[in-house]
Formats: C-alpha cells, structure tokens, sequence
C-alpha cells in the first residue's frame, strides 16, 4: 500500500479538547478551499449567502449551490462538534465517491488534556500560525503542486467505541482506499505525542489492510467553483 506523506505539526503548549476541536473546525475549512472545493473560504461563502441577490435566473442559481454547500458545511462541522471526543481520527476523502478517491487527508490530534486553553494566549492567532506552519511544510507544498478538479468531499470517523452511535454516521466496513489515491498525515503534536504518532500511523496503514471499521458522515460536501458575482 501506497505510503502517507507525513506533514507533522509541533505544538509548544499542551492543548485542550476544545483548542483542538477548534483547530480541527479550522482545517476543515481550509482545506476545503485550498482544495479548490469552494471558491473562497466559508467565511467569505456565508456573507454571500447571505446577502441579497438581483433577479436573475443565473445568479439565483448559484445562489442556491453556494447556500446548499454553505450548509452541508455547516451540517459536517456539527458533527465533527458532536462527535469529536469520541473519536480517535479523522479521515478527509476528496474524490466522487470513497472508493474512486483522489486524495485522501488524515488528521490526527495530540494528547488531550482537561486543562483550559491559556488566558494569556490569542487562540484565533496561534490557529492562523498553526495553519501558516502547514503551508510552509514541504510535503503539503508537494499536495498544492498537484490541482485538485471540483469533486466531493466525505469525512470519516476513527472512533472509540459506537455504543452511541450518532445518526448522522454510518457503518463502512472492507474499507480500503484506493492505490491511485495520494495520501496525506497532517498530525498536530506535542512534543510528547511524536512517538506515539509514529506507532499510530504504521498501525493506521495496518488498520486499512486488514479492514477496520470507519464511520462515515451521511453529509458530503459538493464542491463547486464558478461565481459570476462579487462575493462582498
């Protein structure tokens, strides 16, 4: 099996749940428009959701794409949000379905800890630091030198356990992605987790090959691109 492209993000601080939740909130987001998936990112999507529009059959058709994809957004991140302390990782699938995937994003998390995010950090200003840090790394430079087409996007779930199991989710067991699919490791680590991140990844590869269990959203994301007006 094709190996992962390892993209490893350091972090000085030991985060909490709710930082990384957030972080994880936040790369979504921006590997939907890095990606090409939206034309520009959901925060800049939602103002033109939400803003007038003249009557005209064109633009009220984009229209309704752009507020359709705005909410799925929406709808995955809310799972992400309900979902996120019961599971282990995250799988981002660009592709039009699973198993044709064009690229394939893992992401995992650092250790957890109880503690409150630090008062006397800027969360919004390190989350942009994180994510410049991920820019500048080489491997996810190598993923930009590669154009993404407009496709899909699906999110799956590693998770603890599905005694709970939320109904936005659904069982995909013999998952296997595919050989031609570029994979790529985002891990966001302390420095206490990097040893363990190691072992996790060679046991994802290993989970892969002998059918693990993943969970994936019901809601996909359907990218779109084309916007014959100025989105502010």
């Amino acid at each position: 099996m094709e190996s992962y492209q390892n993209i490893t993000i350091n972090l000085s601080f030991k985060p909490s749940g709710e930082f990384v939740k957030n972080l994880l909130l936040k790369t979504f987001d921006f590997l939907l428009y890095n990606r090409s998936q939206i034309p520009f990112t959901v925060e800049i999507l939602q103002h033109f959701v939400n803003k007038g529009t003249e009557n005209d059959y064109k633009k009220i058709g984009q229209k309704h794409k752009a507020q359709q994809t705005y909410n799925n957004i929406l709808e995955v991140k809310q799972l992400i949000d309900e979902e996120f302390f019961n599971t282990k990782s995250f799988l981002i699938i660009f592709g039009s379905t699973i198993m044709t995937a064009k690229e394939a994003i893992w992401i995992k998390f650092p250790t957890i800890t109880n503690c409150i995010f630090p008062s006397y950090l800027n969360e919004l200003s390190i989350q942009k630091k994180i994510l410049l840090q991920l820019i500048q790394s080489e491997n996810f430079k190598n993923l930009f030198s590669n154009p993404l087409s407009i496709t899909n996007a699906f999110i799956l779930f590693e998770q603890f356990d599905d005694e709970n199991l939320s109904k936005g989710l659904c069982k995909i067991k013999n998952f296997k992605l595919n050989k031609s699919c570029k994979k790529y490791a985002i891990s966001f680590n302390h420095s206490s987790d990097f040893e363990i991140f190691c072992e996790d990844l060679q046991d994802l590869n290993l989970a892969f090959e002998d059918e693990e269990v993943w969970y994936q959203s019901k809601i996909f994301i359907k990218g779109f691109n084309k916007i014959a007006e100025s989105p502010i």
